[in-house]
């Protein structure tokens, strides 16, 4: 990076053409440590790019050339010639916010479901999109195959996501929780939780 480079990262407002500033860096940053990282407290869609002041005090983007991620991780490339390698991790304790187990979270969803059966599907939908992403969440001819899971996903009224549980947290669940990161759903009746079943099949 150059001396006048930053290193930005940010969470997308709803839509995304505002944004909230979560880290900076500069070059000094990376000279005394090479990994620097970030916790991400809110579910949402984040992003970081590089900030450029020129010697007449214009400020702009660097443009991005290429990106190749695998997974959690990646590395984007700027045509300055700066590479930025990330790597995404989450908390072994992630699976369980709150100290609720996943009988507890069971029973919410269950009860959820028991009100209003209909939009368990329509969540279950939107949740999973067109799922093209689990081609690199379960790669083709992966062996042995993941364990089996269940998610439960916290639906605010306004049809935001609020948390997403992985029970059992793994690998592939911090995959899919990467790539389902805010999502917006249909409103629901009331605030609710639906029970997300996973399986996995040659």
């Amino acid at each position: 990076m150059g001396s006048n480079d930053v290193l930005i990262v940010q969470r997308c407002g709803m839509p995304c053409n505002t944004a909230k500033m979560i880290r900076s860096w500069r070059r000094s940053s990376f000279e005394r440590e090479a990994w620097q990282s970030v916790l991400l407290r809110e579910s949402g869609i984040y992003y970081f790019w590089i900030q450029r002041q020129l010697e007449n005090g214009e400020i702009g983007p660097v443009l991005g050339q290429s990106a190749r991620f695998e997974g959690l991780t990646g590395t984007v490339k700027f045509e300055s010639g700066i590479s930025v390698s990330v790597a995404i991790e989450f908390p072994q304790s992630a699976a369980v916010v709150g100290k609720r187990t996943q009988d507890e979270f069971s029973e919410l969803a269950r009860r959820s479901f028991a009100k209003y059966p209909s939009y368990e599907m329509v969540a279950v939908q939107a949740f999973w999109g067109d799922a093209a992403f689990m081609q690199q969440c379960v790669p083709q001819g992966t062996l042995p195959l993941p364990s089996p899971m269940k998610i439960y996903v916290e639906i605010s009224a306004d049809g935001h996501m609020g948390n997403a549980h992985f029970f059992p947290n793994s690998k592939t669940a911090e995959c899919v929780r990467m790539f389902t990161a805010g999502r917006v759903f249909p409103k629901p009746p009331e605030p609710y939780v639906v029970e997300i079943e996973l399986q996995f099949k040659q």
